[in-house]
């Protein structure tokens, strides 16, 4: 999974793996303050929302998942809570 344009100049060309891990990493969704991603991923074996810090300091092993049903789960989004 990639981020685009880490040296801020506009242009999208300078991709940032965020993600290296075994599987699809799919649905990139950024929180609304920019600070977190949310995907699904198929590490586990089964589809899942895992979230991650955007920090590039913390990038590596801050991924974490959200669940562990045995359902499959896709589609993340980021909503406010009441």
């Amino acid at each position: 999974m990639n981020a685009v344009d880490t040296n801020n100049d506009g242009n999208g060309d300078n991709p940032k793996n965020f993600t290296n891990k075994p599987g699809q990493d799919l649905d990139p969704v950024y929180s609304p303050k920019g600070t977190e991603i949310a995907f699904q991923s198929n590490r586990d074996g089964n589809a899942e929302i895992y979230a991650m810090d955007t920090d590039p300091a913390t990038i590596d092993d801050a991924t974490s998942r959200t669940n562990n049903a045995p359902a499959t789960d896709f589609e993340p989004s980021w909503q406010a809570l009441p």
